[in-house]
């Protein structure tokens, strides 16, 4: 009878884990063309050409001219074109090795700076495809002949630190364009409010971020890490450090050991002396604002009356909302909806900003609505459907919405 119970119980939890099938991410009417040359493969569709020839002939460029410090290998790419998607982002995966670039660009303008957006993905995620032909080796290569590509991607994941793979692919956007994350401002501007603030986080905190405070995330660090060891220690020191870290030489930590090995300095001190080199640029001035408990954003704050403030609201505690602040204190809107963006704006009584949709089929494909709330009855209306709107705004005579 325990056998039975036990057995039933174990089936139950099963179906906890099992999944329905996985739908495509495009409909079948989908019609896909295709640029071959020697070192990629570009699939897309028909309305977007024009920008697959340019991200084939930025990949072909980057290649020939682009010096890899980490080796001397390359593999041809797939490279997916996705056209129907309003997130910003691309990525390189293996288990099929392929690279994947979601086409519209984020809307705030400061994040990735004036290069044209396929130009900063394709120079971006290529030097992923560096990494990738370049660390199948050690026990990586090993796993990779036992478990196939998978295999790799586990060793690699286990071998070298994530903020290292992003690092050195800001670090090549930076080199290779005109600006790169690498010489935006607001790319810093986490760090430089830590150190302006006094903050000084440990390392494992640094790393693995934090639900309460605000850290910045493994972009910003891997490049300060990265560019660092690049300038100090000269272009083939990741490379002798990935080497070795894949070889697994000293097994226990042994990526922080491999860069003792070519640093002659500890991993510890290292990451503190790259810190800060770039720590002394920055002001040591503190502003005096009023310490909180738990970080909390305060977004496009406008006045809407002689005492009275708009913002939006969001934190590690709070929902994004819209709150107005005046005289007798804060007060609630409406929780906003989910968005890709937090830009919104405000005219005679009316918010306008934009709501993220999917689409109920196909997981590649989902929208940006425009939402236009009324403030005093907090009574929201979606005016668009199945669109790709972005940072709306609404004219000063209140009839028309630009976005």
């Amino acid at each position: 009878m325990i056998g039975k119970q036990l057995l039933t119980g174990f089936f139950l939890f099963c179906t906890i884990l099992t999944k329905a099938q996985q739908f495509g991410g495009f409909p079948p009417s989908t019609r896909w063309q295709q640029i071959k040359t020697d070192t990629a493969r570009i699939i897309f569709e028909r309305a977007v050409d024009s920008q697959a020839q340019n991200i084939a002939a930025i990949i072909h460029q980057a290649n020939r001219i682009n010096p890899n410090p980490l080796g001397d290998k390359i593999r041809r790419i797939d490279v997916v074109l996705h056209k129907n998607t309003t997130l910003a982002n691309g990525y390189v995966a293996l288990g099929p090795f392929r690279s994947e670039y979601y086409l519209i660009p984020g809307s705030n303008i400061f994040e990735f700076g004036s290069t044209p957006w396929q130009q900063t993905l394709a120079v971006h995620e290529y030097r992923h495809v560096h990494q990738y032909s370049n660390l199948n080796r050690g026990i990586s290569r090993v796993a990779a002949f036992l478990f196939g590509q998978e295999g790799q991607a586990a060793f690699n994941a286990i071998s070298i630190p994530d903020w290292f793979f992003e690092g050195d692919a800001v670090h090549s956007e930076t080199i290779q364009t005109y600006q790169g994350r690498g010489r935006a401002p607001q790319f810093y501007n986490g760090f430089k409010a830590l150190w302006r603030e006094g903050r000084n986080y440990s390392w494992i905190k640094l790393r693995n971020g934090s639900l309460k405070d605000f850290v910045p995330d493994h972009y910003p660090l891997g490049y300060l890490l990265v560019n660092y060891g690049y300038e100090k220690y000269g272009p083939d020191f990741w490379r002798k450090v990935t080497s070795d870290a894949l070889g697994l030489r000293g097994f226990f930590g042994f990526f922080g050991g491999s860069i003792k090995r070519y640093s002659g300095t500890t991993w510890p001190k290292f990451r503190s002396e790259a810190l800060e080199f770039y720590k002394h640029e920055v002001s040591t001035r503190r502003d005096a604002v009023k310490k909180r408990e738990t970080v909390t954003n305060y977004l496009f704050p406008q006045q809407i009356g002689t005492d009275s403030l708009l913002y939006l609201k969001s934190g590690y505690r709070h929902l994004p909302a819209f709150y107005v602040q005046d005289k007798t204190g804060e007060h609630l809107i409406k929780l906003r909806n989910i968005s890709s963006e937090d830009w919104f704006s405000y005219r005679s009584g009316t918010i306008a900003y934009t709501t993220y949709n999917t689409s109920a089929r196909w997981s590649l494909m989902n929208y940006s609505d425009i939402v236009l709330l009324d403030v005093a009855t907090k009574r929201e209306e979606q005016i668009t459907n199945k669109g790709r709107y972005f940072t709306p705004d609404i004219s000063p005579d209140g009839e028309r919405i630009l976005a």
